[in-house]
């Protein structure tokens, strides 16, 4: 995967889920302790219970049609 430019990315970070790196490092802020990127670990962030992990749908199985019934928006 590309990663994005830093021009790039203060244009697209501000829908960027809260706890996405590129969007923590663009804001200045820390990663949390259970990020992969500090951890090494990629099962770390679902026992942190940071993950949608369980309750989240691939786009692959809802048609196209019905995207807008599974989007969740983040609240700031």
């Amino acid at each position: 995967m590309r990663q994005p430019d830093a021009e790039k990315l203060k244009e697209i970070a501000y829908w960027l889920p809260r706890t996405c790196a590129y969007r923590l490092l663009q804001e200045g802020k820390p990663l949390p302790d259970w990020h992969y990127l500090l951890t090494g670990d990629p099962e770390s962030i679902h026992r942190a219970g940071a993950s949608v992990q369980g309750w989240s749908v691939s786009e692959l199985s809802v048609a196209e049609d019905d995207w807008d019934d599974y989007v969740i928006e983040e609240k700031p």
